[in-house]
């Protein structure tokens, strides 16, 4: 039996919320990103989600399906702040795949992501202030080659940027 892909009734938390407005912004059509990547995955619920293979790791990877991009979340610690208050981070994982090995093509991509999220303004932070969130870091790319098929080559990288928030509970 398939896994259901429907929302659960619960109230929408400010993390799901912060994830939500992340994702507009990356996904906003008719911008430079947009126009460039041809696959995108981002555990929205898709049968396509995983189809690339599991996060992290890769391993149906194709040059027809790049350039590719796909956005997860990685576990991080919170810090008690009072009785009812902490602060943690949202950390958004990146994976980015390109066809060849030039890796300032690559850069150029993470850099593409980047400005698609901050162009020159606050606006993303601003909007995701209601939410919790303080501040931004970024985790430059960590790049390894990669074959692709029999005779292809690819390069694979990974990407975080950590909404850095405070949750009341």
């Amino acid at each position: 039996m398939p896994t259901p892909n429907r929302p659960i009734p619960l109230a929408k938390s400010p993390r799901s919320q912060i994830w939500e407005k992340v994702l507009a912004t990356l996904q906003a059509s008719g911008t430079p990103l947009a126009r460039f990547v041809r696959t995108f995955r981002a555990l929205e619920g898709s049968v396509n989600d995983l189809a690339e293979g599991p996060l992290g790791a890769p391993s149906n990877l194709t040059e027809e399906l790049m350039p590719w991009l796909r956005v997860s979340l990685v576990g991080t610690h919170a810090e008690w702040l009072a009785e009812l208050q902490h602060k943690s981070s949202m950390i958004f994982v990146f994976e980015l795949a390109l066809p060849g090995t030039r890796i300032t093509d690559l850069l150029d991509y993470w850099t593409a992501i980047e400005q698609q999220l901050f162009p020159g303004d606050n606006a993303l932070l601003n909007a995701l202030i209601p939410f919790g969130v303080f501040s931004k870091t970024i985790r430059d790319p960590a790049v390894t080659p990669r074959l692709i098929g029999s005779n292809s080559h690819a390069l694979y990288a990974i990407g975080q940027i950590a909404f850095n928030h405070t949750i009341k509970s």
